[in-house]
Order: C-alpha cells, then structure tokens, then sequence
C-alpha cells in the first residue's frame, strides 16, 4: 500500500524545487535506515510534533501570571515562606 506526504504549496520563491528537495532530503536522513529503506512514517512524526506543540502550549498556558500570584498573596495576608499556604505555586 502506498503513503503519501505533501510537502506544500508550489510558490515561486517562497517554495520551490529546492526548499522541496532540501525537505524530501531532511525526512529521508530522519526515516530511512543507511540503506535507504523506510523505517518510520513521516506523517506520524509530523502528527507526533504536531500533538507535542499542542501540549506545551496548554501546559504553558496553565501556569499563572506574576499578577495572578501577588492576587494570591493578597488574599492570602502575605504569608511567611516557611508557611504552608505556598502549596498553590
């Protein structure tokens, strides 16, 4: 069964021959073995990178901001460092 992989949209210097060339080049280094025999999927790796992106930008997300931390503070009365109110950072 054949696998496809689409590289881009052919755009005269922007993406051409050679920016196609260089990509087919880069995935065949990362998927083949020394005898140029397929050993991963491209598209799945592409979907991999894809999904892990998408993780660090949640995570990244999740965290708070320096003002939503002095707000804690506040409301918490400034607590002392060896208290246990810090359970939240």
């Amino acid at each position: 069964m054949s696998k496809y992989h689409t590289f881009g949209q052919f755009k005269p210097g922007i993406y051409g021959i050679k920016k196609a060339q260089d990509d087919l080049i880069d995935i065949s280094r990362k998927h083949s073995d020394e005898d140029l025999k397929w050993i991963k999927d491209q598209n799945v790796t592409k979907k991999q990178n894809k999904t892990k992106a998408t993780l660090d930008h949640i995570e990244e997300s999740q965290k708070k901001t320096l003002g939503e931390v002095i707000e804690e503070l506040c409301i918490s009365g400034f607590p002392k460092i060896d208290s246990e109110v810090y359970h939240w950072l």
